[in-house]
């Protein structure tokens, strides 16, 4: 029983790989290699495209926060200064 399984999974294999072969070798088969060889050159170069446009955006989100975290600081920072100074006028005239 197992010989008659291993028998068949020889001949499938043999057929499949022939069939294969023969496809490959086909003018048919060297048209659709060509034609996957490009796609996957289209796809990586997409891909190249959007990488760039996503780093892009990250930059510039990334810029968009750190100037707003530095407008509230600078707001923050004002207010205190301005806190110390009426507080130091306040000590100065009592």
């Amino acid at each position: 029983m197992e010989n008659s399984k291993l028998l068949l999974g020889i001949g499938i294999g043999a057929i499949v790989g022939s069939l294969v072969t023969c496809f490959a070798k086909s003018a048919k088969g060297q048209k659709m290699r060509k034609d996957l060889s490009s796609s996957f050159h289209e796809l990586e170069g997409d891909a190249e495209d959007i990488l760039c446009s996503a780093k892009e955006k990250a930059q510039s989100t990334g810029q968009a926060i750190a100037n707003k975290v530095t407008g509230k600081y600078n707001y923050a920072k004002g207010r205190v200064e301005e806190k110390l100074n009426n507080l130091s006028e306040e000590l100065n005239k009592g």
